[in-house]
């Protein structure tokens, strides 16, 4: 029997501890995030009603609630910031006459975005030098 591969978004499902408890809405979110990732490019910018409509699920409550669940939601966000800040980079390389709007969406996805800080700070104190004096 050949293994159907896992889409990133339904492993997400899968192993999210906040839906272990309750199977049904799991089972829910997974069949939502098959459909979802087989045509996320385009699945990306619609609404809960437009995913409800294009999949006739009857059902856009339990979409926007499949869209808002946090670990969905960051997912999500992910892909839209990225587009969001190429959109913007390439505005602000084109030198376009729209660059500060460009610069401002480049900082807010910058402020979203979870950034892992690795800087480090090193102080180091050295002795100070004696001179000798002549009197």
């Amino acid at each position: 029997m050949a293994k159907t591969k896992i889409s990133e978004l339904e492993s997400l499902i899968i192993n999210d501890g906040s839906l272990k408890e309750d199977k049904e809405k799991r089972l829910l979110f997974k069949s939502y995030a098959v459909m979802f990732s087989e045509d996320m490019i385009n699945n990306l910018d619609l609404t809960s009603i437009e995913l409800d409509d294009k999949y006739k699920t009857d059902n856009p409550v339990s979409w926007r609630r499949f869209l808002n669940h946090p670990a969905i939601k960051k997912f999500i966000d992910g892909f839209l910031n990225e587009r969001a800040e190429k959109a913007a980079m390439k505005q602000i390389g084109e030198g376009s006459t729209r660059a500060v709007e460009a610069l401002k969406i480049k900082e807010m996805v910058d402020s979203k975005q979870e950034k892992e800080d690795n800087s480090n700070v090193v102080v180091v104190f050295l002795p100070q030098k004696r001179y000798k004096t002549y009197e």
